[in-house]
């Protein structure tokens, strides 16, 4: 489950400590953000996050992010999260 930053954030600096509380039997975590909603290209793809937060930086101030996340275990991977969306702070 997506901790932060919560949906429709606005005012955010250019680098976010994303958080998310773990789920069970996850091994490892995937997060993704992108300013696609559809993540065909993305700003940051990061795999085989093993704690439940993440650095993501060099955002571009004034634009709309996207991010989601996903869970993996033995099994594979689990669905994504739902997307939710962020803007980074104006520069002035």
């Amino acid at each position: 489950i997506q901790v932060f930053p919560p949906d429709s954030t606005y005012n955010l600096p250019r680098t976010i400590r994303f958080t998310w509380e773990a789920t069970r039997d996850a091994r490892f975590f995937q997060i993704q953000v992108s300013l696609e909603d559809d993540f065909f290209r993305r700003e940051a793809d990061m795999e085989f996050i093993s704690g439940t937060r993440q650095s993501v930086s060099g955002l571009v101030y004034g634009y709309w992010y996207f991010w989601r996340l996903r869970a993996m275990n033995a099994a594979g991977y689990g669905d994504w999260s739902p997307a939710r969306y962020l803007v980074i702070a104006d520069a002035g």
